[in-house]
């Protein structure tokens, strides 16, 4: 079998049959900022937000990282998630967090329904 490597346009054959929004709280890597962004990419997110700390996301780890991911998705940055997550609920979103504790839930047993929106 060949391997071949999708171009970022190439990436979607179809657009997505969901809206994806992605809130990332005090994330102060700047590996896993860039790498934030290429998982945002990768799945067809409408919007990034960055939320509390950040580095500095024109930082040459975060490009790096992200490989040019930054240059296609939408981000903002903000003070905190609770400034937009009212908003978002509004919209009508379903909002999830993640986060792994003693008490969290397999992400994978979720039913995501197709023509959701989700943050």
């Amino acid at each position: 079998m060949k391997v071949i490597q999708l171009k970022h346009e190439d990436r979607f054959q179809s657009k997505p049959n969901h809206e994806l929004i992605v809130i990332a709280e005090n994330i102060i890597s700047l590996e896993n900022v860039g790498s934030i962004f290429r998982i945002c990419e990768a799945m067809g997110v409408k919007k990034l937000f960055f939320a509390g700390t950040w580095p500095d996301l024109n930082n040459r780890k975060v490009k790096k990282t992200a490989r040019s991911t930054q240059e296609l998705v939408t981000h903002e940055t903000i003070g905190s998630s609770s400034e937009i997550i009212p908003e978002l609920r509004k919209e009508g979103y379903i909002i999830y967090a993640l986060e792994i504790t003693n008490g969290s839930l397999d992400i994978r047993t979720v039913g995501f329904l197709g023509s959701q929106k989700y943050v």
